[in-house]
């Protein structure tokens, strides 16, 4: 959802948009927010980290960032590589991932043996079929069409 700071005050009640008010004149941040950026071509995340703390000794009081991370993010790592609390949505790993890409690789290995072992079985009695089939007299290609 994305919304001007002036309507976020409103999803709150009264007493709790007055404090959150105080506190972002006070403090610099609003706490339960994030910041979304869409960088021009040419510009990078890593450029603007490092210059970080240049704006925010400009800007910001140091009583004002104690205990505040101020750093930009790729969005494609926000998922997997992000250590922060309080994420928008949760976060997850990439050893989760590998656990589950292996048991989905180990049932589709077992599947695949299942069904070895079972076109196996059956064709023990196809053999039988296969003969009867021949000495009637049926052509190689009937029974390859067959099967």
């Amino acid at each position: 959802m994305i919304v001007p700071y002036d309507n976020m005050y409103d999803m709150e009640s009264d007493e709790s948009a007055n404090r959150m008010r105080k506190n972002f004149e006070t403090n610099f941040t609003i706490s339960h927010s994030y910041t979304f950026l869409l960088l021009k071509a040419g510009h990078y995340a890593d450029e603007i980290n490092r210059n970080m703390k240049a704006f925010l000794d400009k800007y910001c009081p140091p009583n004002r960032r104690i205990g505040q991370i101020f750093e930009l993010m790729p969005i494609t790592e926000i998922h997997l590589k992000s250590t922060l609390s309080a994420e928008p949505s949760s976060t997850n790993s990439m050893t989760n991932i590998i656990i589950f890409i292996g048991a989905g690789i180990m049932t589709l290995l077992i599947a695949c043996i299942n069904y070895i072992n079972l076109s196996t079985a059956q064709s023990l009695t196809r053999i039988k079929e296969i003969a009867v089939r021949r000495i009637i007299g049926s052509a190689k290609s009937e029974l390859v069409i067959q099967f």
